[in-house]
């Protein structure tokens, strides 16, 4: 069997499946953060510099997916400038946390420097794409998400195709909430972010 072609949306599930942070420039270019003691692995390093389709909802068997953001008006009114959620301030400070529920498409905003499970929604809070706005970087980040909705060959676990999934449901989050607000392409994204990964971005822990 040949290999997969740089085209392929295969190989951004296969190499994300491994969990190591996955990079987005704005026009949907990959390449792989790298972080102390990883080495990145011959699949990985054939995805850097692939533009190639990116992997779709129907791709790993999922429905439809949301293509909106639905803001809680009751969360979002405690937020300025919630049009471009990126972009959102809390009592004049940016926004640095967004979960985003890609099924329904709802929308929450978090405070500074509280977790995303302080901002509660209509929806399990596994269900959310946890997002993580580093505005000094100009990224997004995502992190894994495994929701309670999802098919799945053993429950509500962590397998190679849960972790699939995942990768499909953080890119539909970029698409809607990153490249479809940022005309300029001033935003990266990366998936699968982890806390030693963001610790290593922005000397800070808590995350």
């Amino acid at each position: 069997m040949s290999a997969p072609s740089l085209s392929d949306p295969s190989l951004l599930l296969k190499t994300s499946g491994g969990l190591p942070p996955v990079r987005l420039d704005p026009s949907g270019r990959r390449s792989l953060a790298t972080y102390a003691g990883y080495t990145p692995t011959a699949d990985q390093l054939a995805m850097v510099g692939n533009a190639g389709r990116l992997p779709t909802p129907a791709d790993v068997g999922l429905p439809a997916l949301a293509t909106s953001m639905v803001p809680v008006a009751s969360n979002a009114a405690r937020f300025q400038n919630t049009e471009t959620p990126i972009d959102a301030l809390s009592f004049g400070r940016p926004i640095e946390k967004l979960s985003w529920c890609p099924l329904r498409g709802e929308l929450l905003f978090v405070h500074p420097p509280q977790q995303h499970s302080t901002a509660r929604g209509t929806c399990p809070f596994d269900d959310y794409v946890r997002l993580i706005v580093l505005h000094e970087l100009s990224l997004v980040c995502a992190r894994p998400c495994i929701p309670t909705w999802a098919p799945s060959d053993s429950g509500h676990r962590v397998t190679a195709a849960a972790l699939q999934r995942s990768t499909v449901l953080q890119l539909q989050a970029w698409r809607v909430l990153v490249q479809a607000q940022d005309p300029a392409g001033r935003w990266h994204f990366e998936l699968n972010i982890h806390n030693a990964r963001l610790r290593a971005l922005t000397g800070r822990g808590g995350w």
